[in-house]
């Protein structure tokens, strides 16, 4: 099984590598600044690019902790071939670091939270402050460490028998308090320096909603624009550049909409008596990852939201491994003597169809890629 994984992982990885130096010096630029290095630009872009493929490998060991190495595996392969992420890791710029801290900081929270591991905590905490210098929407994930941190105390409160729950509450409070006092340490010297220089605090708030005379009008249309990148969109318009494109193809999309319903519907069901752990998460972190979008003076852009970049990616993962786990019961209840040499795996036919399900999309999304740099 190890070995299994340890072969998918590295195909991904290469897969995402060639994709990302294929054709780099045709590269369309983004039109955005912010170069990670001065100098040659084709340091920063390799740079970026080795950026973003720690972050596919952090996607997939996050997903695998959260669900299973199937779901780490797919939703890691559908960032692979992501157009949002390949040119985005192609480009240079910062901004590809937006998701590849959060996937890491998450990850070493979770492992933290679950294995009761101080240092895991401490990881994040330096990880997670240190995306703030990198960009403000970053500190979103203090509020999304907030709800995971409420949401797992009410799990062990109803889980858990009074002796375990106390130990269990104990390590919980120790590691969160050492996640935030590590964070407060990094964040303090930007915080001592917006405290001197109040301008930049007040450049933020001019460049949020809060600066516009009707900012309820605003919200809704930011609203609008930033959910609308998610829906599904056919292109007709073969001269689109990069940033017209839609950031997640139709395919990907209408997968993303069936893994958010089904999760939806799991996280409300309350099975335990409590909500799911891990949906709070990937929910907050939804919502958490698309407040930039919503509160931007401007309209929204890819640039902003990309922080949500990897947790579309494992709804839409959930949503494939929902629809052939159902495919898979018609066909056991089908041809239930085929079965018995397949107990616990996908049925020969499932498993094929899979396959040519994850082929189509990425010939789709790669046919979308393709198309900016001939």
């Amino acid at each position: 099984m190890l070995n299994k994984q340890f072969f998918v992982t590295v195909s991904i990885l290469v897969v995402a590598g060639f994709f990302r130096f294929f054709h780099l010096s045709q590269y369309p630029l983004l039109p955005y600044s912010n170069f990670l290095m001065s100098g040659d630009i084709f340091i920063s872009m390799f740079t970026s690019i080795v950026l973003g493929l720690i972050g596919i490998l952090g996607l997939y060991i996050l997903a695998k902790e959260l669900f299973s190495w199937q779901i780490g595996a797919i939703a890691s392969f559908l960032m692979t071939i992501s157009v949002w992420h390949i040119t985005y890791s192609q480009s240079g710029l910062t901004y590809i670091l937006i998701p590849t801290i959060f996937v890491w900081t998450f990850f070493f929270m979770w492992y933290g939270m679950r294995k009761s591991h101080t240092g895991s905590f401490v990881v994040a905490g330096i990880l997670g402050a240190a995306g703030v210098y990198i960009s403000y929407s970053n500190l979103w994930f203090i509020a999304i460490a907030i709800l995971l941190f409420l949401n797992y105390w009410s799990y062990l409160k109803k889980d858990f028998e009074y002796s375990k729950y106390e130990f269990a509450r104990n390590k919980l409070l120790q590691g969160f308090t050492i996640l935030f006092l590590t964070a407060l340490i990094i964040l303090l010297p930007t915080g001592f320096n917006n405290w001197q220089h109040s301008n930049t605090i007040l450049a933020i708030l001019s460049n949020s909603i809060f600066s516009k005379i009707d900012i309820f009008s605003a919200l809704t249309r930011n609203v609008t624009e930033t959910l609308d990148m998610f829906m599904p969109t056919i292109i007709v318009d073969r001269s689109l550049v990069t940033t017209q494109l839609p950031p997640i193809s139709w395919p990907i999309c209408i997968l993303f909409i069936v893994g958010f319903a089904r999760e939806l519907a799991h996280w409300f069901s309350r099975k335990h008596g409590h909500f799911s752990t891990s949906h709070t998460f990937i929910f907050a972190w939804f919502i958490f990852m698309l407040m930039p979008g919503f509160l931007s003076a401007s309209s929204p852009n890819q640039a902003s939201v990309i922080g949500v970049l990897p947790v579309i990616f494992i709804f839409a993962a959930r949503g494939i491994w929902w629809i052939f786990d159902k495919l898979n019961h018609w066909e056991y209840a089908t041809h239930p003597d085929k079965h018995k040499l397949f107990h616990g795996h996908f049925a020969p036919p499932i498993l094929l169809a899979l396959w040519a399900l994850l082929m189509a999309v990425s010939f789709h999304e790669l046919w979308r890629y393709f198309k900016l740099i001939v």
